[in-house]
Parts: structure tokens; sequence; C-alpha cells
């Protein structure tokens, strides 16, 4: 695709749309290519009051063999694919090999981006991702998952039902005030399951 494909005002009503995972090789695939890169947009809108009250962003992306990932055309990272900054080609190989984690180990890597909260304005926001194989012809997927993390007391709604967590795999981050506070563990349909 042009240069400018991962930023907010490229024009992308032509591409093609699909369901994730992305890629083949592997049996969870819903969206098949036959090349050995993929190009990916996502659009979501915040209105300012949302913007407000948003802390956190996170990503959690399942890839095979390597990626980069950008908020509203800035880069936020990449793996296997050589040095930040530096475009990549679709033909260019990744670096190194990687499987997938939904087939084999259900290792999704969890990314937190600080930084990617300046990124975010109110109104269209673009997330973008680009993955490639290491092996031309060779297994390839990614299938990423942004999430918001808002104020105490807002929900940005249930996580998606494909990220699967085991009990081995659940942790939750948090932190108690000085002065004390109630920590509850609150099972689906808000009633409490545990608190100290």
């Amino acid at each position: 695709p042009p240069a400018a494909w991962m930023e907010v005002a490229f024009p992308d009503e032509s591409w093609a749309q699909g369901a994730g995972p992305f890629g083949r090789g592997y049996q969870e695939v819903q969206t098949l290519t036959t090349h050995d890169s993929i190009f990916l947009r996502f659009e979501f809108t915040l209105t300012p009051a949302q913007l407000d009250l948003v802390q956190a962003l996170r990503v959690d992306i399942d890839w095979d063999d390597g990626y980069i990932l950008w908020l509203n055309g800035t880069e936020l990272k990449r793996e296997h694919l050589g040095p930040p900054g530096v475009p990549v080609p679709h033909h260019i190989l990744a670096t190194d090999d990687r499987s997938s984690g939904i087939d084999y180990s259900g290792r999704i890597d969890e990314v937190l981006f600080a930084d990617g909260l300046t990124l975010l304005r109110a109104g269209t926001n673009i997330f973008a991702v680009q993955v490639h194989t290491q092996d031309s012809g060779g297994d390839l997927a990614v299938e990423p998952f942004v999430s918001l993390g808002f104020a105490p007391g807002t929900s940005p709604g249930p996580p998606s039902p494909r990220l699967n967590f085991s009990a081995e795999q659940a942790r939750a981050n948090f932190s108690i005030s000085a002065k004390g506070s109630t920590l509850a563990l609150l099972r689906p349909d808000g009633s409490i399951a545990q608190s100290l």
C-alpha cells in the first residue's frame, strides 16, 4: 500500500474487510490470505468526554512472524521487522520465526502503552497493524485486540471472548490507597464473588 496507509486521513474505502484472525496455516484463521504480509486498519471513535476518561491503552496481539503497530500514524511497537521507524515493504520477510499463540501455546502478547494515550484524539482514531511471515508461503497470522482503560466507575465493556484467558493467565493490575480501600472480585453478573 502507499506509504501513508496507517494515517487517519488515508482513504481505505476500497480495502477488503474481514474478521480476525487473519492469515493462513492456522485452524482458527477466519480471513485467509495468499500473501506474505497483511496490512490492517481498525477505526474507532472517541467523543471528547470519552477521551477525558481514558487512562490506559492496551494491545493484546497474537502474531506470526513479525509485526508493526501504529496508532494514528505513529509507530508504537515492532517485532522481527527491523529497527523502529524504518518502513518495511510488503515483500520483505520477518527476521525471525514465531508461532501464533491461539492454536499452539495460548500465549498472546500483552503490550501496555503509556505514551499511546497522548496519541488518542477526540473523533476518528486508527489502529494499524502490518504483519509478515518469515518463510515465503509459510504460516502467517495476526489478531490484535485493542483495549482502552477508563477512569474508575466507568466501563469500556467486556473483553473479547476470543482472548479466552485460562486461570493461569488471569491477572489484574491495581493499586490500593494508603488510606485503605475495599478490593472486590465481581462475577459476570455484577455480584461480589470475594472482597477484602
